[in-house]
């Protein structure tokens, strides 16, 4: 979820207000879909924190067959059928 925050510094009167120009005027801040703290990652058009991405991550790979699994690690491995 996107969303633009005034993150007004508080400059001191010596300074002045930048105003409209500011660059902390409108900051654009992106909390989680799903929980709603800061959001770190973008993951099929819905954005997520570290651990919320995770259980969506882990929740998906558990569905995975073992194949499926090697292959989206990138390891090679070889089925091994023993005789009796």
């Amino acid at each position: 979820m996107i969303e633009y925050e005034d993150n007004c510094v508080g400059c001191p009167r010596e300074i002045g207000c930048l105003g409209s120009t500011c660059p902390f005027r409108n900051v654009q801040v992106i909390y989680c879909d799903n929980c709603g703290d800061y959001a770190d990652y973008t993951y099929e058009d819905s954005d997520y924190c570290e651990n919320c991405l995770s259980a969506v991550l882990d929740e998906e790979f558990s569905k995975l067959s073992v194949p499926e699994k090697l292959e989206a690690l990138g390891i090679d491995a070889a089925l091994r059928y023993e005789e009796e």
